[in-house]
């Protein structure tokens, strides 16, 4: 913590995504690093990747994945396939996503899961953003410490969370009769997962996904049109 102390110190490093993303200096490739709540119904980056395509975003080149089910980012880290892809090109943004369970249980170790990432990847110019993830659907309790967890000071200096969890939380303390959950209580249905997409894509493109026209197989198109909505509402009301 005191080299990025000294690092913050001396600005050479710019946590913040670019606020909009300027044609010249568009995201054109993101890995994402978590466990099953990122691959689940395809893959959060499988539906951002056809909310990217299905807009004016031409210039984007690659959205892919590390995810493999239970796994922590301490887990990641010392996992040579996770470390090789990594490597495998210049990534723009990294985003990691910390297993749900582990987060709410040890919270104040969230930081020090994701420094390692970032001193690994420093000198590539890669930027970070952390998925917050959602309480499970009957642990209601566990939605305060995640929104901690990932909201932290120590934790947003590298780089931007993504409020999923938070968004989730108030999807569901709302009218809407449109669950999210997997049968299971703690997995994303394909709703789940689409609304996921829409949410990074509001969050890093800063554009409404409403001009994207991707519609996944596995959601009819009213439900999907609603669900932009609520996405792109939700980051207005969180600026």
């Amino acid at each position: 913590m005191c080299l990025l102390w000294i690092l913050l110190q001396i600005g050479c490093y710019n946590p913040t995504l670019p606020s909009p993303l300027k044609p010249e200096n568009e995201l054109r490739s993101i890995l994402f690093i978590g466990n099953s709540h990122t691959y689940y119904n395809g893959g959060v980056d499988q539906e951002l990747l056809g909310l990217i395509r299905a807009s004016e975003h031409s210039g984007f080149e690659e959205a892919d994945r590390i995810a493999l089910g239970g796994f922590t980012l301490a887990n990641h880290f010392k996992n040579a396939e996770t470390l090789r892809r990594l490597e495998s090109r210049p990534w723009d943004l990294v985003v990691l996503q910390e297993n749900t369970y582990e987060a709410y249980l040890h919270p104040e170790d969230l930081d020090d899961h994701i420094e390692p990432f970032f001193f690994k990847m420093f000198n590539s110019g890669a930027q970070f953003a952390f998925f917050m993830t959602w309480a499970y659907r009957d642990s209601s309790q566990m939605y305060p410490v995640l929104y901690d967890a990932y909201t932290r000071s120590s934790v947003t200096y590298y780089g931007q969370t993504i409020p999923v969890g938070e968004a989730w939380q108030t999807y569901h303390s709302g009218t809407s009769q449109v669950n999210l959950y997997d049968e299971d209580g703690v997995h994303p249905n394909p709703a789940g997962t689409f609304y996921t997409a829409l949410l990074f894509y509001s969050y890093l493109f800063r554009e409404n996904p409403e001009s994207s026209g991707y519609v996944p197989e596995t959601i009819d198109v009213e439900l999907a049109n609603q669900l932009k909505i609520r996405a792109w509402n939700f980051y207005l009301d969180h600026l």
